[in-house]
């Protein structure tokens, strides 16, 4: 089992490479109901990743500007170049199934 795991993170790492040589730009989203674990899967597969290139998203409940484009916030978050982002929910989640749920 532990060496299963050392393969995968040692797949993480170079996909990391890759995207930093490319300068592509990856978005890992995470869905889920409250508690399930979405957090710590990020946390744990991030941490063998370069911070400089990876970053992690959590979106606040959403505030409602009527001046404000609807997915503003959502655009505002996109990767940069050669870099990695991994979304604890999409802002689509907090802005409407949320209040739905």
């Amino acid at each position: 089992m532990d060496d299963q795991l050392y393969d995968l993170h040692k797949q993480l790492v170079r996909w990391q490479d890759q995207v930093k040589t490319s300068k592509s730009r990856h978005m890992v989203i995470f869905e889920g109901r409250d508690a399930a674990g979405k957090t710590s899967t990020i946390k744990h597969i991030s941490k063998y990743l370069n911070p400089r290139m990876t970053k992690i998203i959590a979106f606040p409940t959403p505030i409602y500007n009527k001046k404000q484009w609807y997915w503003q916030p959502f655009i505002n978050s996109l990767p940069e170049q050669g870099t990695i982002q991994f979304w604890d929910r999409s802002y689509y989640n907090r802005a409407g199934v949320e209040r739905v749920m």
